[in-house]
């Protein structure tokens, strides 16, 4: 996996001027990130931000998720969407993703949970709020996907995905670190996988991992 050296460059747009100064707060303290601005609705993005399309553009759930200038980022950035708890539904986390969002999370997300989310979404591509989790729908699992993993080796692969290194999860899971790096071994050779965050990515392609249906 290539090493990205430039900070990734975050764009909000969000209706509350409380959430965009948190945003910025956040974005600003956080080494790797760059703030670009916000505004409170697509067509307010000034034209030259168009033109420097940021990485990562973070839009609140009063938002329309299917709106065109923000299509206009997909493919090249990286969609995180806020959800409040109006919006918290199986149907608008799905409506969400098939607007092209790539990390679903809560509104009132801790700074740190919010900062996870676009690591997350940058490197792998997809992130789901663990908050979240009872009203997020998965994806069917195929008999090949539930063989494919044991049940520990799911744990720590999901723990993975959620943004743990080896000694946080042998904390979760009160084993040793040595354990942790025998389990990652064995599920990186079972998923065909060549490091870490190959074997979230291919978790996620096979149904392993659980996802926002598409």
């Amino acid at each position: 996996m290539s090493v990205r050296h430039e900070p990734l460059r975050v764009l909000a747009i969000d209706a509350t001027p409380l959430v965009r100064h948190g945003l910025r707060t956040v974005i600003q303290q956080t080494p790797g990130l760059a703030w670009l601005g916000a505004v409170d609705q697509p067509q307010a993005i000034p034209p030259a931000l168009r033109t420097i399309r940021p990485d990562v553009v973070i839009v609140g759930s009063t938002v329309a998720p299917d709106s065109e200038l923000i299509h206009e980022f997909l493919g090249a950035a990286t969609v995180v969407t806020l959800l409040d708890e109006h919006h918290r539904t199986t149907e608008h986390l799905r409506a969400a993703r098939i607007a092209g969002a790539h990390a679903l999370v809560r509104h009132d997300v801790t700074p740190n949970g919010l900062v996870t989310a676009i690591q997350q979404a940058t490197t792998f591509g997809r992130y789901v709020d663990p908050g979240l989790t009872p009203v997020n729908t998965s994806r069917p699992r195929t008999s090949t996907g539930d063989d494919l993993l044991t049940k520990r080796q799911l744990e720590v692969l999901e723990l993975i995905a959620h943004g743990m290194n080896e000694g946080a999860i042998a904390t979760r899971l009160v084993v040793s670190p040595d354990t942790v790096r025998s389990h990652i071994k064995s599920l990186r050779r079972r998923l065909g996988a060549r490091d870490r965050a190959h074997a979230v990515a291919r978790g996620y392609h096979l149904g392993v991992l659980p996802m926002t249906a598409d």
